[in-house]
């Protein structure tokens, strides 16, 4: 097949980026033609090491630009098979290509729902609007016409999180399918602690600065730690430069840090690069994923592929493939009590601690591949080819 990803953008080492591009890596190593086309591309700042052999058509333009999803979809080429967009932003190229160039099978690969009417991100914890009858139409309309053309424009919809899949069907009527995106294990040296754990216990977490993460829980929990009498750091590692949105963010946990009294044992590394991330887990302890509301987080197996436990928020999409006690720790969100029970319940157990180190390596090796990733989507490239016929 010839195949083209289409992303809004590769410039930040987040996981749309991370997925699209392992993604392609895989599809061109079973046998396809794949181009990856997007709107902007940072060559040095988008997982350079994963991308540099691939074929990517940049059209160097603002993302913000109106017209560039047509534009870009206007340069690809006119013997395409199956165009798979990701996200809204990649289904406007894919709709342009569709209505200027060729009809062909289209698989939108819908990480987030993010639309006028309703979004994960809409939750009160973000501190959402109050719905009033007038907003609510306006919302709709906005749909109408800023997303339910595009989202329909797709046979078929691979989504990451059980929790969207009766709503996107409701808003598209079209054919929605759970596909979980992965990990490549041998990336990450798996090296379990030893049987004593050292005093000073080392906490990481890692994601790009969006209010979602809840950094601001753990950084809680941490000094709940504290004031316990254990003697601990965090690392958080993540972009926090790339929006205003994320340096306010940082700003507001560097606030935290100050009233906590925990300058120094917080620790804000920014972005890093791939190798210095792999050095991280297998240098920290104990990894925690607070994100509310998020549809999956591809650092929660990264970590537990590295031989680090995870403790991880119920309301992630992560925590609908992990069991409690056996490949992580479930905690309810929002609630930096829980990730301090949590982390004290591991360092006080080393069976515990060894016993879910372990599982949690097998079920990565075992379920959670960038090559079962691309094989489940290869089958519904082939099943959106089969109905265009």
């Amino acid at each position: 097949m010839r195949i083209a990803i289409l992303v809004r953008s590769l410039i930040a080492s987040g996981g749309t980026e991370r997925q699209a591009i392992c993604l392609a890596n895989q599809l061109i190593e079973i046998g396809h033609t794949v181009l990856i086309a997007t709107v902007a591309y940072d060559k040095d700042g988008c997982f350079p090491d994963l991308s540099k052999t691939l074929p990517i058509l940049d059209l160097k333009a603002d993302p913000e630009d109106e017209g560039a999803p047509r534009r870009l979809a206007n340069l690809l080429p006119s013997d395409l098979d199956i165009l798979n967009p990701h996200d809204l932003y990649g289904a406007r190229i894919s709709y342009w290509y569709q209505r200027d160039v060729k009809r062909v099978s289209s698989v939108l690969t819908l990480n987030d729902l993010s639309i006028s009417q309703w979004s994960l991100f809409k939750d009160p914890a973000f501190g959402r609007e109050k719905t009033t009858i007038i907003k609510s139409i306006i919302d709709y309309m906005r749909d109408v016409w800023g997303s339910f053309p595009y989202l329909r424009a797709n046979g078929i919809i691979a989504v990451l999180d059980e929790r969207i899949v009766d709503r996107v069907k409701d808003y598209t009527g079209k054919t929605v399918v759970v596909v979980r995106s992965g990990v490549d294990s041998d990336d990450f040296k798996f090296l379990p602690h030893s049987l004593a754990l050292p005093k000073n216990i080392r906490l990481l977490c890692h994601g790009i600065f969006y209010i979602h993460r809840r950094f601001e829980d753990i950084i809680l929990a941490l000094s709940m730690l504290r004031e316990k009498g254990y003697d601990m750091t965090l690392t958080i590692i993540g972009d926090y430069g790339h929006k205003n949105s994320a340096k306010k963010y940082y700003e507001k946990l560097l606030d935290l840090t100050r009233d906590l009294g925990l300058e120094g044992k917080v620790i804000f590394e920014g972005k890093v690069s791939e190798s210095a991330l792999h050095q991280a887990y297998n240098k920290h302890d104990i990894f925690i994923f607070a994100s509310h509301m998020q549809t999956w987080g591809l650092a929660v197996f990264e970590a537990m592929a590295s031989g680090i436990p995870v403790v991880l928020s119920k309301s992630a999409g992560a925590s609908q493939v992990l069991v409690d006690g056996k490949t992580a720790l479930l905690v309810p969100p929002l609630s930096p009590q829980s990730i301090a029970e949590a982390v004290i319940k591991l360092i006080e157990s080393r069976d515990l601690y060894h016993f879910i180190v372990n599982e949690a390596r097998q079920f990565v090796e075992r379920e959670v591949t960038w090559k079962k990733y691309a094989d489940k989507m290869e089958q519904l490239f082939q099943m959106a080819l089969s109905r265009l016929s």
